[in-house]
């Protein structure tokens, strides 16, 4: 997913400098779908095949059954995750560095940090497992508000007012 982001950043940066706006929700687009697929794939690998994933780790029976049971929770936001990574690096490309270091920290430490002091205390071991995906859902809910907030932003600028004439037209190239 990191992989697609990067991939998209100079692709949406270069566009979105050339104020080419439809061009520049089209990569988002393009990149969102991709970092869905595949974030879609792992969470099916991860929650469904989690016995065959965590006997390539170890053989003993306790660690397996927990091994198991940790990583079916931890992959329930896989899915969505990939939108979140997507949309901050979306916001580092047409220049919103602020946000998309927000957006950054959110995930990992914004949320993360405070749910493993948290949930442990009312769910025991389970909460250290729970805090990964309550954090995610976080993370792609403030990703989601933001890209919400800032794409009909995006969306306004691609009506440009042509200097020799008095009405708007919207950029098709």
């Amino acid at each position: 997913v990191i992989g697609i982001s990067q991939g998209m950043q100079p692709i949406s940066g270069y566009n979105y400098g050339a104020g080419q706006y439809d061009r520049v929700i089209k990569v988002l687009k393009l990149a969102v779908l991709g970092a869905t697929c595949l974030t879609t794939l792992c969470f099916i690998v991860g929650f469904f095949f989690a016995p065959f994933v965590s006997s390539l780790f170890t053989k003993d029976k306790v660690l397996l059954e927990h091994s198991i049971h940790a990583l079916q929770i931890t992959v329930i936001m896989m899915p969505f995750v990939g939108f979140g990574i997507i949309t901050s690096t979306f916001f580092q490309s047409i220049g919103k560095a602020r946000i998309s270091t927000i957006l950054s920290l959110s995930r990992q430490v914004i949320f993360h940090i405070p749910a493993l002091f948290i949930l442990p205390s009312y769910m025991g071991v389970d909460g250290v497992w729970y805090s990964a995906p309550l954090s995610d859902l976080a993370f792609v809910i403030t990703a989601s508000i933001l890209l919400f907030i800032h794409l009909p932003k995006l969306k306004l600028q691609n009506i440009k007012m042509l200097p020799f004439l008095d009405f708007p037209y919207t950029s098709r190239l």
